[in-house]
């Protein structure tokens, strides 16, 4: 009885280890994320039509939509809205436009503006614009 005790013990921290060694992220997150950067549309599509998470991250903490967006792949950006992304997701820990706004991508803005993010002047982002002071970043909040 002892020995299975801890043989289930044993089998469950191999899997808490796992999660943790391996990271929350999996190959075919990696590779979602590098089809997205190289506007691999068909490609992009066939893996979340076969079931990859529209909402994961690459090793990095990457997002594969706003590698897409950041990339100027917007037709295949285009395939993560349809498959119901999260315009509030995270991409290498900021928020997507906070990532944007840091990054001076005002290009990136004025997409994720466009198709429905949150670009307000009530928001850590805006907050972080007017830090930086870049007058085209400032722009794309201003209404």
């Amino acid at each position: 009885m002892k020995h299975m005790l801890f043989f289930r013990r044993m089998l469950t921290l191999l899997a808490v280890l796992t999660l943790f060694i391996g990271g929350c992220w999996s190959d075919e997150q990696v590779t979602l994320v590098h089809c997205a950067a190289n506007g691999k549309t068909d490609c992009v599509e066939r893996m979340l039509s076969d079931g990859a998470s529209v909402n994961g991250h690459g090793k990095e903490g990457e997002s594969p939509f706003y590698a897409a967006v950041r990339n100027r792949h917007y037709e295949t950006a285009t395939v993560f809205l349809e498959h119901g992304v999260s315009l509030s997701g995270v991409h290498m820990g900021h928020d997507y436009v906070e990532f944007a706004v840091k990054e001076r991508d005002v290009a990136a803005l004025r997409y994720l503006r466009t198709v429905g993010a949150s670009v307000s002047r009530d928001s850590e982002a805006f907050e972080t614009a007017q830090e930086i002071g870049d007058p085209e970043v400032l722009e794309v909040f201003g209404n």
